[in-house]
């Protein structure tokens, strides 16, 4: 949802959107071997520490950006889509 909302509203930042891009695939990847077992102490340190890099770059500068970005309207559209997918998880 944020991604599409962003392109059609924003200036999309390349940089940004490829390593948040790239760091999900890590993420999602490690998650896997995780999950089958595959996953040594060293690979839990290093999918914690991708973890909260991500996190604290995502919360310092792609939030912000997108969030200057969009106008109130665009930004209210999101955030109703948001609550609307968390409430049918």
């Amino acid at each position: 949802m944020l991604l599409p909302t962003w392109a059609l509203h924003g200036a999309i930042d390349d940089v940004a959107m490829t390593r948040m891009l790239g760091d999900h695939l890590l993420i999602r990847r490690e998650a896997l071997r995780l999950e089958a077992g595959e996953a040594s102490l060293e690979v839990l340190r290093a999918l914690g520490e991708l973890l909260a890099r991500h996190v604290r770059f995502e919360e310092r500068e792609l939030f912000p950006s997108i969030e200057e970005d969009l106008d109130a309207e665009s930004l209210g559209r999101l955030a109703e889509a948001v609550e609307r997918a968390q409430d049918a998880a």
